[in-house]
């Protein structure tokens, strides 16, 4: 779940590596924290993943589904991984980091509409966070407001991220590759600088639809997120749970109509 593509028309339009020596976590649509990606319990980071170290270990303390809720047109998936940054040593020019508390992420899938990707992310102490996102090609719409589009040969799609930190954000070359051979991959990183936590609400209109997205906190650990459309909007209310062993809470009213509920 801390991970994922997209296919349009023939071909991945949200594109990963292939087979790679390296596995970064930098090659792949994940964060990563003070610039460092995910790691094995039991093992040092050293910028890429790895086994995890010899004997019993259980995976599900580093990443683990907590809904998968399929109703035909609409799809929820939510994960956490915030076990798969643990606390890591300084290396050089790098920061120590303590590790994270919490990555939950949701991704809905509204078929003929959008979708949607919601992630919340807890640190331990200040870091910067950066949410990642490749593609063959990325163009800049308007980055103050966090617009792209994503695309290959016959396929394109809008994006917007936003969020409840301040973001800067860069496209720069992706180091995917297949066996030592760049891909050629565009990468979007948005950057939040020395936060302790951050939330990114981020729409890909794959149906070629212009969509908008806005984040709002009302009140403590619940956000509503809309998503307007060209022909009215999706209104969502986004609740995080009380310990990483619940789910969150998501309830959505469609432009259609249509209630969604996941979660508690």
């Amino acid at each position: 779940m801390s991970r994922f593509v997209i296919y349009k028309n023939g071909a991945l339009l949200v594109e990963t590596d292939r087979y790679s020596y390296r596995k970064f976590s930098g090659n792949h649509n994940t964060i990563l924290v003070n610039g460092r990606g995910q790691a094995s319990i039991g093992r040092s980071d050293v910028s890429h993943w790895n086994q995890p170290a010899t004997g019993p270990t259980d995976m599900t303390k580093q990443a683990r589904l907590m809904v998968f809720k399929d109703e035909g047109e609409i799809v929820i998936a939510e994960g956490e991984a915030g076990g798969a940054y643990p606390p890591l040593k300084a290396e050089k020019d790098r920061k120590a980091s303590l590790g994270l508390e919490r990555f939950r992420r949701t991704i809905v899938w509204v078929e003929s509409n959008c979708v949607l990707i919601l992630d919340d992310i807890r640190s331990r102490q200040p870091a910067d966070i950066s949410w990642l996102i490749q593609a063959k090609r990325i163009e800049t719409v308007n980055p103050e407001v966090g617009q792209y589009i994503i695309a290959h040969e016959n396929a394109s799609a809008k994006l917007q991220i936003v969020s409840d930190a301040k973001l800067d954000s860069e496209i720069v070359d992706s180091l995917a590759d297949d066996r030592g051979n760049p891909l050629g991959w565009k990468q979007l990183r948005a950057h939040a600088r020395n936060v302790g936590e951050v939330r990114f609400a981020t729409v890909i209109a794959l149906w070629n639809k212009d969509a908008k997205i806005y984040l709002r906190r009302f009140k403590f650990d619940a956000w509503e997120v809309v998503v307007k459309l060209l022909q009215g909007e999706d209104r969502w209310v986004w609740v995080a749970s009380t310990n990483l062993e619940k789910p969150y809470r998501l309830e959505g009213v469609l432009r259609s109509g249509r209630k969604v509920l996941s979660g508690e």
